[in-house]
C-alpha cells in the first residue's frame, strides 16, 4: 500500500525569518544554528509520525521518506508491505487515521505489487 501524508512544517516562519536575516559574521553563524535547530525538529517530527503511522498500520515492512514541499509544508511518502489477507483491515485503519489525525492530508493507493521491497530480499536470498 501506498500513502502519501502532507502535514504543515513545524518552523517555515523561522527560516523565512533566517533567509531575509542571513548575512556576515556572526549573523550568518546564528542563522545556520537556527536553520540546522528547525531541520532537526522537522526530522523528529516526520520521524514521530511513521512511528505512529506503523504502530497504526503494522505493515511487514516499511519505506518512508520525507521531503519539504514548495508551498512550505512536508511531505511523507510510506509505502506498506501487507499481506493480501490484511488488505479490508489496512483500509479499514487508513479512515479511522484520516479521522484521527485531522492537522494531516492522507491519500491512499494500492495495494501495489512489493516493488519497494524487492532489493531487500535479493540480498537476503544471494548470502
Amino acid at each position: 500500500m501506498h500513502l502519501k501524508v502532507v502535514v504543515d512544517d513545524i518552523c517555515p516562519q523561522v527560516l523565512a525569518a533566517v533567509a531575509r536575516d542571513a548575512s556576515v559574521g556572526q549573523q550568518y553563524l546564528s542563522s545556520l544554528r537556527i536553520s540546522a535547530s528547525a531541520q532537526r525538529e522537522r526530522q523528529s517530527k516526520a520521524r514521530a509520525l511513521s512511528v505512529q503511522m506503523n504502530r497504526m498500520f503494522l505493515p511487514i515492512e516499511e519505506e518512508i521518506t520525507c521531503k519539504r514541499m514548495e508551498s512550505g509544508k512536508m511531505l511523507l511518502d510510506i509505502a506498506h508491505l501487507i499481506d493480501n489477507k490484511t488488505i479490508e483491515r489496512y483500509q479499514n485503519k487508513y479512515s479511522s487515521a484520516t479521522s484521527l489525525l485531522k492537522d494531516c492530508n492522507m491519500q491512499l493507493s494500492g495495494p501495489w505489487p512489493p516493488y519497494h521491497f524487492v532489493h531487500r530480499n535479493q540480498t537476503q536470498h544471494m548470502n
